[in-house]
């Protein structure tokens, strides 16, 4: 028998010699539920609006970037592709416009399947009806009716694209927080390290040396939802400071740049940033964007779907050149491991390693 607080429930399976045996099954996965209570996935197959193949749909549940048992491809998967030739720096689509409709169209579609698999799930574990989820939003956590038990709910997140670009400056949101600064100082470093964070799992970086300077853009009258606080630094009006000195593809919107920080130690061109700074950007299609100009030369930048924005936040690492002056004593000088973080709650957290440098 399950133990107490478990979630999974037991059936009687017959192997091969004709004996019953007892196995557990696990409640929290839709999709091997469905493959063994026929009860289930008729269920949910009756509730179901959607276009996906209901056992593709509950598959990707819980394996959003894999392909289903029936081979069809992940649709995360397909969208993630498209926005790496769209943002990364090497991407063979940047200012395409049909990649950039096929990218919203995925999106679009993405939502709907999983308000529709969602509502399919609920109905069945309701035994009711599921609601039209073809005008209504995907309900937020915490806005369920007190006293109503709600089922357990999956939602496949968006991966992480590495981009280089920016996107649409908000019109109206609310107020604009700062961001907070967490500063981690690390034994063997010569002084205080000041640095800024971006998080990601991919990094991509891009030298665009003896190309002009991007122009700010007008400010863009959409207003895309702000559900991470990190987001609100789009509210502020930009400044000066808020654009990169280093060119960048076109698939950002120059006028949604904002600074977050700097990991460098120099001001080489005096305007108040020292090398290695980083931003918050905005992409096509509603992502958001943590994107870091290493030493003042190339970039590497990760993004992802604005309402997909990781617990962990956004993050970015590199090493950096701006090595620490050399003592008079003769210490050898040492090298930056650099890796910076903004968190969903606008947190900004730094982390330098240093080295010494080979002599």
């Amino acid at each position: 028998m399950p133990g107490a607080g478990s979630v999974g429930w037991w059936q009687d399976v017959r192997i091969n010699d004709g004996s019953l045996v007892a196995q557990a099954r696990r409640d929290d996965d839709p999709y091997e539920r469905a493959l063994t209570d026929p009860d289930f996935l008729r269920a949910v197959t009756a509730a179901h609006r959607g276009h996906w193949p209901v056992l593709d749909a509950l598959w990707w549940c819980t394996h959003p970037a894999e392909a289903a048992p029936s081979g069809s491809p992940s649709p995360v998967a397909r969208l993630s592709s498209l926005q790496r030739r769209l943002f990364a720096a090497d991407g063979d689509a940047a200012g395409d416009g049909a990649v950039a409709d096929a990218v919203r169209e995925l999106e679009e579609e993405i939502g709907e399947e999983r308000a529709n698999i969602g509502a399919a799930l609920a109905a069945a574990h309701a035994g009711r009806e599921p609601p039209d989820t073809e005008s209504t939003a995907i309900e937020q956590p915490g806005t369920e009716s007190s006293g109503t038990e709600q089922p357990a709910t999956w939602t496949p997140f968006a991966p992480h694209v590495v981009v280089g670009s920016s996107s649409s400056i908000v019109g109206s949101t609310p107020r604009w927080v700062p961001p907070r600064r967490r500063l981690l100082l690390l034994a063997g470093l010569v002084g205080a390290l000041l640095l800024g964070a971006l998080v990601g799992s991919q990094v991509t970086s891009a030298s665009r040396s003896g190309a002009p300077e991007p122009t700010p853009t007008a400010t863009s009258t959409r207003t895309p939802t702000v559900p991470v606080l990190a987001a609100q630094v789009f509210a502020r009006v930009q400044t000066g400071q808020d654009i990169p000195r280093v060119p960048l593809p076109g698939a950002y919107d120059p006028a949604s740049f904002r600074y977050l920080g700097s990991a460098g130690w120099r001001d080489v061109d005096a305007n108040g940033v020292t090398d290695s700074p980083y931003y918050a950007a905005r992409g096509a299609s509603n992502t958001i964007c943590l994107v870091a100009m290493p030493e003042g030369a190339g970039y590497l930048t990760t993004c992802t779907l604005e309402a997909d924005f990781p617990r962990g936040g956004l993050r970015l690492s590199w090493q950096s050149n701006d090595v620490l002056p050399v003592e008079e004593n003769g210490r050898t000088a040492m090298v930056m491991d650099i890796t910076v973080t903004w968190m969903r709650d606008s947190t900004i957290e730094t982390r330098g390693t240093g080295r010494a440098l080979v002599p």
